[in-house]
């Protein structure tokens, strides 16, 4: 494929977006200002940071936000630029894997809404040599403690 016929995410609108998000005390303030980049930008989803090559799911994921921020910013991303939960990072990492190293609880819905936009995101193992299925290390930190999402990501294996 010739390099004309390759879409690149590089908007004005992406780069603002990464920008954001990766200051989490500015982002938690302009949710509207987050949510207006990704609807202008359809591929903005999908734009990789230059230092590690994260994305805006990457920074979400990783970042301390507010739960209500999260889904609102995943749920904006995931209807404009679903394939963008599939991106790595430099390290081979994964959004979801950003998320079980994030500070705070995990809530059963953010792993439910990532494990349904990436069901094979379970059998990824980043080049940090770790599983997605470490969550089973992590779950006392999903709120509340549900032997139902350890069942769900046992299935999805």
């Amino acid at each position: 494929m010739s390099l004309a016929g390759k879409k690149k995410a590089t908007s004005t609108h992406g780069l603002q977006l990464l920008k954001e998000l990766s200051d989490p005390l500015m982002a938690r303030e302009r949710l509207d200002l987050i949510l207006s980049y990704i609807k202008k930008d359809p591929n903005a989803g999908k734009l990789k940071s230059r230092e590690l090559g994260n994305t805006a799911y990457h920074y979400l994921m990783h970042r301390d936000y507010p739960e209500s921020f999260i889904i609102s910013v995943l749920n904006a991303l995931l209807e404009s630029c679903p394939t963008g939960i599939k991106i790595m990072n430099k390290y081979g990492c994964l959004a979801i894997h950003a998320c079980v190293r994030r500070p705070g609880d995990i809530s059963r819905e953010l792993m439910a809404m990532l494990l349904n936009a990436y069901p094979e995101s379970l059998k990824v193992k980043p080049t940090t040599n770790e599983n997605p299925m470490l969550f089973l290390s992590y779950i006392k930190r999903v709120e509340p403690v549900n032997i139902d999402i350890i069942q769900d990501m046992i299935k999805m294996c």
